[in-house]
């Protein structure tokens, strides 16, 4: 799920980004910089999302952090998701 969940929100970002280009918000020309932006929004959300679940997990005692192990390889599929859902929004043609 946090793949997908990665890949979604990279999609987004990427969206985001193309419609403030398109309405002259925004313009940015190189492609690292692009991929680096939308990555370090999907790693922002992942990481909201991570302390969202260790705040239920405190709260209202859930077990959706069994470990660290488990928070890792969350925060890494969702890094992972953004930056195949950049490079697949963004080949060369």
């Amino acid at each position: 799920m946090h793949l997908l969940g990665g890949i979604s929100i990279g999609i987004t970002y990427s969206l985001l980004i193309k419609r403030s280009e398109e309405e002259n918000y925004l313009r940015i020309e190189h492609k690292f910089i692009q991929y680096m932006i939308i990555i370090s929004l999907v790693a922002l959300t992942a990481v909201i999302w991570e302390f969202y679940e260790f705040i239920m997990d405190q709260l209202i005692e859930t077990l959706s952090q069994p470990s660290l192990k488990d928070t890792m390889g969350d925060l890494f599929l969702g890094l992972l998701g953004g930056t195949l859902s950049y490079l697949g929004m963004h080949k060369r043609k």
